[in-house]
């Protein structure tokens, strides 16, 4: 049985062919800091690279990705206009 670990997203992807060699699975997707397991998807795939791109997909699902900050609003916050209130 082999094994293979791959990096995506600052998540760990356990990948592993079953003992009979007929196809790789997502055993584990684990983030690499937190240890937060997520959800490994329940398909078998022909081969590794295949298995990878369902994890992949798999961890955009699950994860939240945070909105970028409006630069606007933080350019106003750091640097407020100088121009004294009631003028």
């Amino acid at each position: 049985m082999r094994t293979i670990r791959a990096f995506y997203r600052d998540h760990f992807i356990d990948l592993e062919e079953d003992a009979k060699q007929e196809g790789w699975r997502v055993v584990a997707i684990i983030h690499g800091t937190s240890k937060r397991e997520l959800s490994p998807p329940a398909v078998v795939s022909p081969d590794d690279l295949t298995a990878e791109q369902h994890a992949k997909a798999a961890v955009d699902q699950q994860i939240v990705t945070r909105q970028a900050p409006d630069w606007g609003d933080v350019r106003r916050r750091l640097f407020p206009p100088s121009t004294p209130p009631g003028e």
